[in-house]
């Protein structure tokens, strides 16, 4: 991957599940960020939609930019070593570690039941 921006990088994985929640934690973030920032967000997932896609593309602006990582293939090497509670998505942020990642400074993991309260780019 190569970085849009370098400024914020924030990294989200998630399945069709969990597509809305993600979408709420992407707005929190926007709803607190200092816009004179670039925010980059790399969603990672095997099974997100095309019209889930659109409605976080919709979200952005000059200094916000979406990023889609397509996680089918590391999906199948994960899927068995997870527990019934544990989806295989909560393993991707272990590719944080790849060399896909390589070209980055820096890189926010943040789960997409979450909700920021105030600015993270501080």
């Amino acid at each position: 991957m190569t970085p849009i921006f370098n400024d914020i990088n924030i990294c989200m994985a998630c399945n069709a599940n969990y597509a809305e929640p993600m979408r709420t934690m992407i707005y929190s973030v926007l709803l607190h960020a200092d816009m004179s920032r670039k925010y980059e967000f790399i969603i990672m997932s095997s099974d997100l939609s095309e019209r889930d896609r659109e409605l976080l593309l919709r979200m952005e602006r000059e200094n916000v930019r979406f990023q889609f990582l397509e996680m089918s293939a590391f999906h199948e090497l994960v899927k068995n070593c997870t527990k019934n509670y544990i989806s295989a998505e909560t393993n991707y942020r272990l590719y944080l570690f790849s060399e896909e990642f390589a070209q980055y400074d820096r890189m926010m993991y943040l789960d997409c039941d979450m909700q920021a309260t105030g600015d993270i780019s501080e």
